[in-house]
C-alpha cells in the first residue's frame, strides 16, 4: 500500500500571495478610476469648449463631436456622427459628389497640420458662414484619428473686411480729387517720381481753365464746379492707358503721358484736349464754353520732378500770356526767352529795392499863350547792360511780379519834390502830371503823399486838382 506524502505551503506564502493580488486589484481599480476620471474631464472640457471639435477616422467619418460643433454646423447634437463633412460643409459652389467626399483621405504628413485655416462653411439650414479651424493626428487604441478644432469667425471676418474696405476707402480719398474723382497734389507727385524711377522719357501737360472768376462771378460756384467736372470728364474720355490725370488746384489740371516721349506726340495730344473741351454745355438756362491753356514739356534724364513741372508752368505761362495758341511747348527758344526774362525779374527788383530809376519831364505848352502849362513826369529804367528799357516793357513786369507799390511811391515822393521846387521858383501856376497804378489811389502808405500834393500846402483849390488818367494816371496842375 502507497504511501501519500504531504506538501506544505508556509502560510506566510499564501498571505503574501494574497496580499500581492489585493494590492494588484486594488491598482487596477485605482488606475480603472483615473482613467474613468480622465475620461469624464476629458468628455466635460470638451462639451464644455466654446470651439467646436470633431475626431474623425482617416477616411474623415466621424466618431465624436462636442456641442460646440453640432450647435455651429446647426445639427441637433450626435446626428452628426457617421457622417462625412465633405458631404454636409461644403458651400453649394464647391459641393462634390458623395461618392468623392467618401473617398477622401487624411494624409499624417500634410503640412497644414497644426496651422490655421479659414474657408467658408455651411450649415444645416443653408447659411453661410466663416469657418476657422485647425487638424491634429492623435494616436487611439493603436490607429490614427484625426481631430478638427474650430469655431464660427463670421462677425470678425466681418469687422476685418470693414476695416480694410474704410482703409482702402481712406487710401483712395487721401489720392483723389473729391470734385473730379482724378488724382489729387499728392498723389501726382507720388506718380511722377515713379515715372522718374523708371528713366524712360515722359511728358508732362500743365493746363489751365482760362476765365473762372468769371464764370464763379456771373453765374455762381457751382457753375464754376460743373465747368471743372466737365474738363474732367473730357481728360477721362481722351486720357490712354497710360497717363496720369490729377487735379493739383482750384482749375488747374497736370497729366503725365507716360507713353509720349516727344513734343509733337504730345502737343497733339494737348491740342485733343482743348479742342473736346471747347464744346458749348449747358448749365440751368446757361451756355458755357471751357478754354483751356496747356504747357508742355518732355521730361529727360537729369531733370528733377520739381524742375519737370516748372519747365511745363513756363510753357503753360507764355500760353496764357500770348493767348494766341493755347499749346506751348517748352523748347530752347522758351528757355532762353524764360532765362532772359528771369533775369530782367532779378534786375527789376534789385533797381527798386536801390530806386534805381531817373525821370523825365515832357512840357504840355498852351498853345494861346505859349506859356508851360504843366510837366508830364515820366519813369525811365537804364539797364547797367541793356540800356534804356521802354516803360512798355517793364512797368508790365514790375506789375507781375508785384513791385508796382514801390515804384507808386517813388513816383509820388519825386513829384512832391517837384512841386515844391515849382513852387520855390514861383511857378505856382504850372502843374504836373505823373502816371500811377489805380492801386496806389487806395493806398494807405501814399494817402499822406497824396494829400500834401492835393492840398496839403493850403493852395488855392481851384489851381490844383487829382484828375484819373485812363485809369493808371494822375494829373496834379
Amino acid at each position: 500500500m502507497a504511501v501519500t506524502e504531504t506538501v506544505f505551503v508556509p502560510i506566510w506564502t499564501i498571505w503574501t500571495a494574497l496580499v500581492s493580488a489585493a494590492a494588484l486589484v486594488a491598482v487596477l481599480l485605482w488606475c480603472l478610476r483615473r482613467v474613468r476620471h480622465s475620461a469624464a474631464l476629458f468628455r466635460a472640457v470638451a462639451e464644455g469648449a466654446s470651439d467646436g471639435l470633431v475626431l474623425m477616422e482617416r477616411d474623415s467619418k466621424i466618431i465624436w463631436t462636442n456641442e460646440a460643433y453640432s450647435r455651429t454646423m446647426g445639427y441637433p447634437h450626435g446626428d452628426l456622427v457617421g457622417r462625412y463633412p465633405l458631404e454636409f460643409a461644403l458651400p453649394p459652389h464647391e459641393a462634390i459628389p458623395a461618392e468623392k467626399a467618401r473617398a477622401f483621405r487624411f494624409d499624417e504628413n500634410d503640412e497644414l497640420y497644426g496651422k490655421l485655416q479659414l474657408r467658408e462653411n455651411k450649415r444645416k439650414n443653408g447659411s453661410l458662414f466663416m469657418h476657422e479651424f485647425s487638424h491634429a493626428v492623435i494616436r487611439l487604441g493603436g490607429k490614427s484619428r484625426f481631430l478638427l478644432a474650430g469655431r464660427d469667425v463670421s462677425q470678425r471676418v466681418a469687422r476685418e473686411k470693414a476695416l480694410m474696405a474704410a482703409d482702402a476707402k481712406l487710401k483712395a480719398q487721401s489720392r483723389t480729387d473729391a470734385l473730379t474723382g482724378l488724382s489729387n497734389r499728392f498723389e501726382l507727385r507720388r506718380r511722377l517720381e515713379r515715372s522718374i524711377r523708371c528713366g524712360a522719357p515722359f511728358a508732362v501737360l500743365q493746363i489751365d481753365l482760362n476765365g473762372m472768376k468769371r464764370v464763379n462771378d456771373t453765374f455762381g460756384h457751382l457753375a464754376g464746379d460743373h465747368m471743372i467736372k466737365h474738363v474732367a470728364e473730357v481728360i477721362r474720355e481722351i486720357a490712354g492707358d497710360d497717363w496720369v490725370c490729377a487735379r493739383v488746384g482750384g482749375d488747374e489740371f497736370t497729366i503725365i503721358l507716360n507713353d509720349e516721349a516727344s513734343l509733337q506726340n504730345a502737343a497733339r495730344a494737348a491740342e485733343a484736349l482743348t479742342k473736346a473741351a471747347s464744346g458749348r454745355f449747358a448749365f440751368g438756362a446757361a451756355t458755357l464754353t471751357a478754354d483751356l491753356c496747356i504747357g508742355v514739356a518732355i521730361w529727360r534724364r537729369g531733370l528733377d520732378l520739381d524742375k519737370i513741372l516748372h519747365c511745363a508752368d513756363i510753357a503753360l505761362y507764355d500760353a496764357k500770356k500770348t493767348r494766341t495758341q493755347p499749346v506751348v511747348c517748352y523748347d530752347e527758344a522758351l528757355a532762353t526767352r524764360h532765362a532772359a526774362a528771369e533775369a530782367l525779374e532779378q534786375d527789376l527788383r534789385q533797381a527798386v529795392a536801390e530806386r534805381r530809376f531817373s525821370f523825365h519831364f515832357q512840357p504840355i505848352i498852351d498853345l494861346e499863350t505859349r506859356q508851360v502849362e504843366k510837366f508830364e513826369m515820366l519813369i525811365r529804367w537804364r539797364h547797367p547792360e541793356r540800356g534804356w528799357i521802354p516803360p512798355d516793357v517793364f512797368l508790365p513786369e514790375v506789375t507781375r511780379i508785384g513791385l508796382m507799390s514801390g515804384i507808386d511811391r517813388l513816383v509820388v515822393e519825386r513829384a512832391r519834390e517837384v512841386i515844391e521846387k515849382l513852387d520855390e521858383a514861383g511857378l505856382f501856376s504850372v502843374g504836373l502830371s505823373i502816371n500811377l497804378s489805380s492801386e496806389a489811389l487806395v493806398s494807405d502808405d501814399l494817402a499822406e503823399h497824396l494829400l500834401w500834393l492835393a492840398d496839403g500846402k493850403q493852395l488855392d483849390p481851384g489851381r490844383i486838382a487829382l484828375e484819373i488818367l485812363e485809369s493808371t494816371a494822375i494829373t496834379l496842375g
